[in-house]
């Protein structure tokens, strides 16, 4: 019991299950599924869950139905499964990072047919605090039992049932692979996806900052969590490099240059140059150097799932873990190849056509008598006006353009016409493609609106929760103000009768009369003087007999008796005397001794008694002592 307030200092925001003699870091997400902190031994004893009490807490309330899961992959995070009954299954990633996808289905499947299989089963499932990798994984099991369909529904039901603010599953990597689930959940798994990242780049960073960015990778065909280093850059104010690790030798392979513009680090890679990526990617960026203290941000992503566009784009409430000393405004941006057309038309590029075409057709209509054209030459197509296009005029043309019009007006009517036709239904095409890609496009940045609404609609309803949950909170509070100002209430009353009770005794001892007390001064007095003359008495006797013995060793060193027969007994009995009265000399004297102290132990209570306020005298216990005297 000692502990559990260093226990509930560590739970910050984490709801605990106080009650029926437990005070545990524990949650009933639903009746059957329990989030808890890491069940822990030694000195994590003092502020995390006792593996002896949450055991405990299984039995009590759950016999030998659970089944625990233990998601944490350090090594000082794993126990003998023994204390748990050899119930405990194990589904290991590292904290604060996303696991890979079929770890999570191969948990979900798992902890579905422990359920399925008896009515009274519970699963408890912790992580290190109980929160993040632990929230991960119960969304997605949510979400794979029916019980939500969608994944910001799921981490907001979480939220309120873990923690009193609502933040169940923070990090943003971990909400982005439980969106991940849910796609595989509706569509199937998609199958395995390899690209080559060709541009990456970070915008809006402090104007001179340097960074080094590495990207790791985890295969997709394995469950483990660890992943390997496969690329590398450095932006610095002197020089910019890019590297790619090779796999087998671990050697660094310098690629293309990077470089600093403004706020921005970039870098661009040839196709053949570029490196690839399949599976479960992260990135991490540090400032200057590769030190854990120097870290900026980290993001994962699976390529699986690249849009179609073929672009990540990570704004700063994307990010890992991100620095807020960064700007809000910060972004990662990465450019995959595509799966069919590796690089694909850049937006400029379809915007050319667009303008070839419109050009065509101006010549077209030209040359078929006049006539406007479908698309004024300023006019773009919706979700292009940001791209900048040179003029349409002919003499911005290009010689090869100038070329085409020279030939088309140099057929015959007919034979342009089909030529033109032909052309126009090649440019069509090309056009539908480039609208596709444009519309898909538009399609992922309504999802990721969307998806930020829900968001914004989660952290609205959490916001409400918490305001109820403060107005409780409240009034709770002034429910206990009150009961408190009740209880000093009756404290003020009872200290004014003790107060009224102090005075009547008070006055009590003020009314003592002042003859009795000199009487007793008299009396003190008398004792003392007799005392003294006593001392005195002594003190003479003592003289006395020191001048007798005095005399008697001057007589014997002056006048020497012979020892002889008939003079012995004679001295004997003189020695015997002085010995007799040296004794009874020695008792006087430690009776005097005895006198004395009393005698000073007396005159130093009476000062006492004269230096004391009259208010503060005890007259009885003084008395009472004066009469044990």
């Amino acid at each position: 019991m000692c502990f559990n307030p260093c226990r509930s200092a560590v739970s910050l925001e984490k709801r605990r299950y106080i009650g029926n003699g437990f005070n545990l870091d524990l949650a009933y997400i639903t009746d059957r599924i329990i989030a808890m902190g890491f069940p822990s031994s030694g000195k994590e004893y003092m502020y995390r869950n006792p593996w002896k009490q949450t055991k405990k807490f299984l039995n009590h309330f759950h016999g030998d139905n659970y089944k625990v899961y233990n998601l944490c992959c350090e090594k000082d995070r794993q126990y003998d499964h023994g204390k748990f009954n050899d119930q405990v299954e194990c589904f290991p990633f590292e904290d604060h990072q996303a696991p890979p996808i079929g770890l999570i289905h191969k948990f979900c499947r798992s902890v579905d047919e422990f359920l399925k299989a008896n009515s009274s089963n519970v699963v408890a499932v912790h992580c290190k605090a109980g929160k993040g990798r632990t929230g991960l994984m119960i969304c997605a099991y949510l979400l794979y039992s029916g019980r939500f369909n969608s994944p910001a529904q799921a981490m907001e039901y979480y939220g309120d049932k873990r923690t009193k603010d609502g933040k169940g599953v923070t990090i943003p990597s971990q909400k982005r692979f439980i969106r991940y689930y849910n796609t595989v959940l509706d569509k199937g798994f998609p199958n395995s996806r390899k690209t080559k990242l060709l541009k990456f780049y970070i915008s809006s960073l402090p104007v001179g900052m340097e960074t080094f960015v590495v990207i790791y990778e985890r295969a997709h065909d394995t469950l483990s969590p660890y992943s390997v280093m496969k690329f590398e850059a450095s932006f610095t104010k002197k020089e910019s490099q890019c590297y790619t690790i090779d796999e087998n030798t671990k050697k660094r392979i310098q690629n293309v240059k990077a470089k600093i513009a403004g706020s921005t680090h970039k870098a661009i890679f040839e196709e053949n140059k570029a490196q690839e990526f399949e599976g479960d990617i992260k990135v991490v960026v540090y400032k200057k150097k590769m030190k854990k203290k120097n870290f900026l941000f980290s993001a994962w992503v699976n390529t699986a799932f690249i849009p179609s566009t073929n672009r990540v784009v990570a704004m700063k409430a994307d990010l890992d873990k991100c620095k807020k000393s960064l700007p809000q405004d910060v972004k990662l941006v990465m450019h995959f190849t595509g799966e069919d057309n590796p690089a694909g038309p850049t937006r400029g590029e379809k915007l050319l056509a667009l303008s070839k075409k419109a050009a065509e057709e101006e010549i077209h209509q030209a040359a078929n008598g006049g006539g406007e054209s479908s698309m004024a030459i300023g006019e773009l197509p919706r979700g292009l006006e940001d791209v900048t296009v040179l003029p349409r005029t002919p003499s911005t043309r290009s010689s090869k353009q100038l070329e085409t019009h020279e030939i088309e007006v140099a057929m015959t009517p007919n034979s342009r016409k089909d030529a033109h036709i032909e052309h126009l239904e090649t440019e069509m095409s090309t056009l539908k493609e480039a609208l596709k890609d444009m519309m898909d496009e538009q399609s992922t940045n309504t999802e990721e609106l969307k998806l930020r609404l829900n968001e914004a609609s989660s952290d609205k309803r959490r916001l409400e929760l918490e305001l109820v949950e403060k107005t409780q909170d409240f009034a709770s509070a002034l429910f206990d103000m009150e009961q408190q100002l009740s209880y000093t209430k009756d404290e003020v009353q009872r200290i004014t009768k003790e107060k009224e009770v102090l005075e009547a005794k008070v006055g009590e001892l003020e009314s003592v009369p002042t003859k009795t007390l000199n009487d007793i001064i008299e009396d003190l007095e008398e004792q003392n003087k007799e005392i003294r003359s006593e001392n005195e008495g002594l003190r003479s006797k003592l003289s006395e007999r020191e001048k007798s013995d005095k005399l008697i060793e001057e007589t014997f060193s002056e006048s020497p008796v012979p020892v002889e027969a008939s003079t012995e007994p004679g001295k004997t009995e003189l020695v015997g005397s002085l010995n007799v009265s040296l004794d009874k000399m020695n008792q006087l004297m430690a009776l005097l001794k005895k006198e004395q102290d009393a005698n000073e132990e007396l005159n130093r209570k009476l000062q006492n008694f004269l230096s004391m306020e009259k208010e503060d005298l005890d007259i009885n216990n003084f008395v009472d002592n004066l009469d044990a005297r």
